[in-house]
């Protein structure tokens, strides 16, 4: 039986929410992994939400926190930890001391090696993806989207995240909108007193890809 760890942060809204995220609550999830019989004797792999919780004090969410609060809800399951073969979390600094604390190997996120290896694709191609975040990122602004729509209702999606499929998306969606802001003369001027034009290489590709 391994455990699945699941960290998400709510903002609340309302009058007092922060835009700095000062009112939002860290919730963590525990989901059980098991494999069963069905009903042809083949093993299925099960994978329950088997608990929901937020700290009762967040200063002091530290990893011995975290024990008692998936402690406490094994036991609602009748389970405690030496149940546990294995931890498959995030690979953050607290959840691999949580699977050290408890003596149970860790099984990391697969998606996280999948982003440095893609990211390390992305190298070569550096150059013209900052030249797209330069492009994205001067017309994202009120009036620029207000030009935008009178011909595409898709605004600009700016890339800082170190995610690959963030970068991916802001490329897809220069592919859709380009041929839209050169068509609008306010936004060609821009983009051409910002020395933002796609080149002839850069425009071949964008075609070929269109």
């Amino acid at each position: 039986m391994a455990l699945d760890e699941a960290h998400k942060a709510k903002n609340l809204e309302g009058p007092n929410a922060s835009k700095s995220g000062a009112q939002s609550t860290h919730y963590l999830g525990v989901f059980l992994r098991y494999v069963v019989k069905g009903e042809d004797g083949k093993n299925v792999t099960q994978s329950p939400l088997v608990g929901l919780a937020l700290h009762l004090d967040e200063t002091e969410a530290d990893t011995e926190a975290h024990i008692d609060l998936v402690k406490a809800i094994l036991w609602l399951y009748d389970l405690n930890l030496s149940d546990l073969n294995a931890v498959a979390a995030n690979n953050t600094a607290l959840n691999k001391k949580f699977a050290r604390e408890i003596v149970r190997p860790f099984l990391g996120c697969n998606l996280h090696r999948l982003n440095l290896a893609v990211n390390v694709l992305f190298l070569q191609y550096n150059d013209i993806i900052e030249k797209v975040r330069q492009i994205m990122f001067h017309f994202k602004g009120q009036k620029a989207r207000a030009h935008l729509r009178k011909h595409i209702p898709l605004t600009p999606v700016v890339s800082n995240a170190p995610r690959w499929t963030v970068k991916f998306a802001m490329v897809e969606r220069l592919l859709k909108i380009y041929k839209h802001m050169i068509g609008d003369a306010t936004l060609r001027r821009e983009i051409n007193t910002k020395g933002l034009v796609l080149t002839s290489t850069e425009e071949e590709t964008r075609c070929t890809h269109s």
